[in-house]
Parts: structure tokens; C-alpha cells; sequence
């Protein structure tokens, strides 16, 4: 996410306005967020997640 955010030139807490979430780097720092936010973040982004077994 991080690296799609600086391709787009955003601030951190442009991309999670844009994306309608708190601005706050909890993910990019590596710390916990909920699947929610997670799922937010990624779709303001234009990013999806693969799951696999």
C-alpha cells in the first residue's frame, strides 16, 4: 500500500480521506487495523487482496 500511495503522490492522510478512513499510518507502520479498514484503504487505493491456501 505504501508503495501505491507514493506512486500516486499522496500524504498518507490524503489517501485515507480519499478512501473515507481515519487518517492515520497504522498499517503502513506495521501495526493492527481491522479487516474493515483494511478493505477501505485497499479499495481507495485501487488495490485488491488475494487470498490463497
Amino acid at each position: 500500500m505504501r508503495n501505491k500511495r507514493a506512486q500516486s503522490q499522496l500524504r498518507v492522510d490524503d489517501a485515507a480521506m480519499a478512501s473515507g478512513a481515519s487518517p492515520d499510518a497504522r498499517l503502513e507502520n506495521g501495526r493492527p487495523v481491522t479487516t474493515d479498514k483494511l478493505m477501505t484503504l485497499l479499495s481507495g487505493l485501487g488495490l485488491t487482496m488475494l487470498l490463497g491456501r
